[in-house]
């Protein structure tokens, strides 16, 4: 009896699993991402500045906006965007210091966003890396 096996089917069966490992890895990947962007709106919005006037309300505008999903099956295609839907202006001011008022003083910086990106980042890498580990 003779048992003949192409080059082409083989590569096919071949790239059928890769095709399964890599959509599996990439759902993990983006349940992470979903986790993990939530926490760091969280975290930026525990550390956001809380004063009267044009910010009064700029902590409780963190949310997170997934960009991309895993139906391009492009690990290089999930991201999460972390952003402050109600006073998007103000980020930059407030984390970086401003002149303000009539006599243009500078008010003090709030670093809250960068800090907390790359402790976050951090996290995100490690959770990744344990997600794809368990298989």
């Amino acid at each position: 009896m003779e048992v003949k096996v192409s080059a082409q089917a083989a590569m096919r069966e071949v790239m059928d699993l890769f095709s399964n490992y890599t959509a599996d890895a990439l759902k993990k990947i983006e349940k992470v991402q979903k986790t993990t962007g939530k926490e760091l709106a969280a975290a930026i919005s525990a550390d956001s500045p809380r004063r009267d006037g044009d910010y009064k309300h700029y902590f409780q505008g963190w949310a997170v906006k997934s960009v991309k999903t895993v139906l391009s099956a492009n690990i290089s295609d999930i991201e999460a965007i972390v952003y402050n839907k109600d006073k998007p202006s103000l980020t930059h001011l407030l984390e970086f210091s401003h002149p303000a008022g009539a006599d243009r003083h500078r008010v003090k910086a709030s670093p809250h966003i960068e800090n907390n990106a790359e402790k976050y980042t951090g996290i995100y890498i490690q959770r990744i890396i344990s997600a794809l580990e368990k298989g």
